[in-house]
């Protein structure tokens, strides 16, 4: 089901994904890698960042999903399967210094989490789909 959409350009050409009281400690200062060895995706434990198109190259769209149902049918391409702890309930979607932001309700909980896009590098077209975890015992 689709929860939330974003369209526009997104400062940096880096797209933040995160619970909405996400602290970042455990994201890397640096992004790791150069050139073909810098992976599109950097996560955390309750957050994660995803190099897309700049915004001198045109603008992007971002759709995040909830459900199974949408697992592997979403995006050409496999960027990413992570896991993120969303405490709040909100996950927030925007540009790194937050100016644009879209808001999702999902629910508390943890989250498996994959990210497709159009295009592996630089993408234009990003689909998160969140999938809730059971809890445990």
């Amino acid at each position: 089901m689709l929860v939330a959409a974003l369209t526009g350009d997104l400062g940096w050409g880096l797209l933040v994904v995160g619970d909405s009281g996400a602290g970042f400690r455990d994201l890397p200062e640096r992004w790791p890698g150069e050139g073909r060895e810098r992976p599109p995706v950097v996560a955390g434990e309750d957050a994660f960042v995803v190099s897309v198109r700049h915004p001198a190259d045109g603008g992007i769209e971002v759709r995040f999903w909830a459900g199974e149902e949408d697992w592997g049918r979403r995006g050409a391409c496999e960027l990413a399967v992570v896991a993120m702890r969303v405490p709040s309930g909100v996950v927030v979607l925007g540009d790194v210094l937050r100016e644009t932001v879209v808001r999702a309700d999902v629910g508390a909980g943890r989250y498996r989490v994959q990210i497709n896009a159009d295009n592996a590098v630089y993408p234009a077209v990003i689909d998160v789909v969140a999938v809730r975890e059971p809890e445990r015992p």
